[in-house]
């Protein structure tokens, strides 16, 4: 402590005393690297399942090609289409990949739109998700 009074004279000790303070305060906190961004934790996206109706479908051919096309896009953690109900049910990391799983699917030539989920959130037609009215 003698360090920083040491020399202090003159009509402002006691600011000189706080700029000494605060200098030594400023080292001290860019040697320990508390002057970096601290590490926050990453956010946990919650895991969903997108359920959608497919029509076009005409064998387990076309199943197996809509469920290749779309186990291949980021966010797809697995994806299950049967062609006996007509359905593709999709798991993912969050519901980000949704627009992207709706393009694909258009893309193969099969007309696509999100199911009626069990919380009564309206369908999302997949003509109003990709041409905006």
């Amino acid at each position: 402590m003698r360090a920083i009074f040491r020399g202090v004279t003159g009509p402002q000790p006691i600011l000189t005393m706080i700029w000494r303070c605060f200098s030594m305060l400023l080292t001290v906190w860019s040697i320990t690297g508390c002057d970096r961004a601290p590490l926050l934790p990453a956010t946990v996206a919650t895991p969903v399942s997108l359920h959608f109706e497919i029509s076009g479908m005409t064998c387990d051919g076309c199943a197996a090609m809509i469920e290749s096309k779309v186990a291949q896009l980021p966010g797809v953690t697995g994806c299950d289409a049967s062609f006996e109900t007509g359905r593709l049910t999709v798991q993912a990391i969050d519901m980000t990949v949704e627009d992207a799983i709706l393009r694909s699917v258009v893309d193969l030539d099969f007309e696509i739109k999100a199911a009626q989920p069990a919380d009564g959130i309206p369908n999302k037609d997949v003509t109003s998700a990709l041409w905006p009215t």
